[in-house]
């Protein structure tokens, strides 16, 4: 059978083996078939009926083997192997080839641009200036870049990572970036070197190592693609002169007076000339006096040009019995002593100690609203307060006296608490104090006259003191105006021990936060629309002292009623959803600021259908705001609607 060459091929048949092979320039692929029956040998000893039986057997599986999946055995002769086009497969090789060896330069290209030494740079970068230097020190530090090319380098930009603590001051260069860490130098002509001057000040905790990083993204005149070189500096804060130690006792009990000396060494080797000093004080510790007087952020001022500037701090106090953790553990007493710069203050020395607390024999505990913790207040809101003396030791005490100290808030001499509306049937004694500008304290002190039972305490027996004192009304006192919002409340008892020794113990401190008058009132009434009777509900919110954040009003459907959303021009503020799932009504304020002293949402609830023993429609409204003056989550309850 005539074949073309390459394009088809003949193919022969063997008994013996199926292979393919080249002869001629012809590719002869070789199939296992059935013997041609003029090649047959006649069987010398078989007969014919066993011999057609064979052929039988062999032609079976000979089928097996050639049949199709419809049973069809193919023409083996006339089977023809196509190959492709020489062409064809030429431009795929082609294509292939090439793919790989492009892909292969551009490897090497990024390998040796990260691999390549200095001297095949195309750019050069360095950063010169101090590797040590002193906390606060000013600093000159210099970028140096050189154009190793024969060609320009376009769009050069230097970027710079400080190391933790420096401060920018200036540069020889305006930076374009507000951050003062960016420079965009331009064009940089062939074999052309430049440099860029950093002045800035040095604040990070001595010892400690960090690094400068700058950067440098340039795009060659003969080149598409950015381009990037990175240098490093490492450079350390050395170990100030400057030291701070503190002195107190190895073991203390709760109530007890504690004193604590922070002494600072080698003051007048530090260059700076205003520090603080802030004491780190464990949970329950409680400030009873200080030398020099603390200021009001519970820190030390040193001034160097202060002809009169000392080295030694002392702070007395007492551990409360609230300090639970601490009596689990030693209580750890801190210090450290910062250097204020521009708006941010930075770490210059620390030290701390370890004192071993101990339960005493007596307890004095002091509770605000029913809790031993930090708490919120508003405006006309009622501070119910008691106070709690017992005695578990194993002797019986005289002669007890309580003291609770609200130091409040105050405007024009007049506290934030509203003294004249206390109600205590002790009818302990009463001092008031002003403590400075912006504070006032009030005092109440009971002793045996007042309470008889103050006379004798024995092992097991505890006294128990309550008062209610409100705060000032927001109508007859502006609490927008007051400077801080805090109302510290701390109480001390002092009594004779079975020694007649006289003894002081101290209760936990307490801060009340004055937040915003904000208040919730619902209103609802029946009406009836085309025979379909409804509950028109409206929430009304006022505020007239802090601008609020964050304001969200929540309540639920209750039984078989269906929730109608409101034309949204009628919605004073922010916006309403509904829940379908929780069938819950939300309504959300962003801000609500002073302006907005009133705003009422109205909306509707169909009662699909009355339920006998069902007496509420929609439940409490929960109402949560943040205050933007201190910070502090307001949670108030309105009232729930009945059907």
């Amino acid at each position: 059978m005539p074949t073309e060459k390459n394009t088809e091929e003949e193919i022969t048949f063997t008994a013996k083996k199926v292979g393919v092979k080249k002869t001629d320039g012809k590719k002869i692929i070789r199939r296992k078939t059935w013997p041609s029956r003029q090649n047959q040998k006649k069987p010398i000893s078989n007969s014919r009926s066993v011999s057609k039986i064979k052929n039988q057997e062999l032609n079976k599986r000979l089928n097996s083997i050639y049949q199709d999946a419809d049973g069809k055995i193919p023409n083996m002769r006339e089977i023809r192997v196509k190959k492709s086009h020489p062409v064809v497969r030429s431009f795929f090789t082609l294509l292939i080839v090439g793919g790989l060896m492009a892909a292969a330069a551009w490897a090497g290209f990024f390998y040796l641009s990260n691999h390549k030494s200095d001297k095949n740079r195309q750019m050069d970068l360095a950063i010169d200036g101090p590797t040590e230097v002193e906390f606060g020190a000013t600093t000159t530090y210099k970028i140096n870049f050189k154009n190793n090319e024969k060609i320009g380098q376009k769009n050069v930009v230097i970027s710079v990572n400080y190391p933790a603590g420096f401060v920018f001051l200036e540069s020889s260069a305006p930076a374009t970036n507000p951050g003062n860490t960016e420079w965009s130098i331009g064009d940089i002509g062939a074999s052309k070197k430049d440099s860029l001057t950093i002045i800035g000040k040095n604040f990070n905790e001595p010892g400690q190592e960090n690094s400068w990083r700058v950067f440098i993204n340039y795009t060659p005149e003969n080149f598409n693609s950015e381009m990037q070189e990175i240098s490093t500096l490492t450079t350390k804060i050395n170990e100030s002169p400057f030291k701070i130690s503190i002195k107190g006792p190895e073991k203390t009990l709760v109530g007890n007076d504690t004193e604590y000396i922070f002494t600072i060494d080698n003051l007048d080797k530090n260059q700076n000339t205003l520090m603080e000093l802030v004491p780190g004080l464990p949970e329950g510790f409680l400030i009873s006096s200080s030398f020099p007087k603390l200021d009001k952020d519970n820190k030390w001022l040193i001034d160097k040009n202060n002809p009169e500037i000392i080295n030694e701090f002392k702070l007395t106090g007492k551990f409360s019995n609230a300090s639970e953790s601490v009596l689990a553990e030693k209580a750890t007493i801190k210090a450290a002593i910062f250097v204020p710069y521009e708006d941010k203050t930075y770490l210059l020395a620390k030290n701390e100690t370890q004192t071993e607390v101990g339960q005493n024999k007596y307890s004095l505990n002091l509770a605000v609203n029913g809790v031993l913790t930090n708490l919120g207040t508003r405006p006309d809101e009622i501070l119910n307060i008691t106070a709690q003396l017992k005695n578990t030791g194993e002797e019986t005490i005289h002669d007890a006296k309580m003291i609770l100290k609200l130091d409040a808030p105050s405007l024009n001499n007049k506290s934030s608490l509203n003294w004249s509306a206390l109600t205590d049937e002790l009818n302990g004694d009463i001092i008031g104090a002003q403590l400075s500008d912006t504070e006032r304290r009030g005092q109440i002190t009971w002793n045996k006259k007042q309470l008889n039972t103050l006379a004798e305490i024995k092992p097991g027996e505890e006294v128990s003191i309550d008062i209610q004192i409100p705060i000032q009304s927001a109508k007859n006192f502006d609490i927008s105006e007051l400077k801080n919002f805090i109302i510290t409340a701390v109480t001390e008892a002092t009594f004779m021990d079975d020694q007649d020794q006289e003894k002081t113990i101290s209760g936990n401190k307490i801060e009340i936060t004055i937040n915003s008058d904000l208040a919730i009132e619902t209103r609802s009434k029946n009406i009836t629309e085309d025979g379909i009777g409804k509950k028109q509900i409206t929430w009304i919110l006022t505020n007239s002292t802090h601008p609020l954040k964050n304001v969200s009003v929540s309540a639920d459907l209750m039984g078989n009623t269906q929730f109608i959303n409101p034309d949204p021009q009628t919605i004073p503020a922010g916006e309403i959803k509904f829940d379908e799932e929780k069938n819950k009504v939300i309504w959300t304020i962003p801000e609500m600021p002073l302006e907005m002293d009133t705003v009422a949402l109205t909306f509707e609830v169909v009662i699909l259908k009355k339920d006998p023993t069902q007496k509420t429609v929609v439940s409490k409204a929960s109402l949560s705001a943040e205050d933007a003056v201190t910070n502090q989550i307001i949670y108030l309850m309105g009232e729930e609607v009945e059907m």
